[in-house]
């Protein structure tokens, strides 16, 4: 799972859309957090009778992270449309 986008927030997007830092960190974030998951629990995806809870919630963890990506990438998107739409 890499980052949503590779590109840092410019400082022209920063002055438009403040809130872009916090996400492009909270992206990093995710993405550091599921390497570390997986490397902790790299039974992570094996079918178990009785998985230990940690891995059960290790998992969860990783399936909202990749919602909350997903949501950062259409949150981009928009912003992108937002600014193609402004007439002048």
């Amino acid at each position: 799972m890499a980052p949503v986008t590779s590109r840092r927030p410019t400082p022209h997007d920063l002055s438009s859309d403040p809130e872009l830092a916090a996400l492009a960190a909270l992206d990093l974030l995710l993405d550091l957090s599921v390497a570390a998951l997986h490397a902790v629990h790299p039974d992570l995806g094996v079918d178990e009778p009785e998985p230990h809870r940690p891995t059960v919630l290790a998992g969860s963890i990783i399936e909202a992270a990749h919602r909350l990506r997903g949501l950062l990438k259409g949150y981009r998107a928009a912003l992108a449309r937002h600014y193609r739409d402004i007439p002048f």
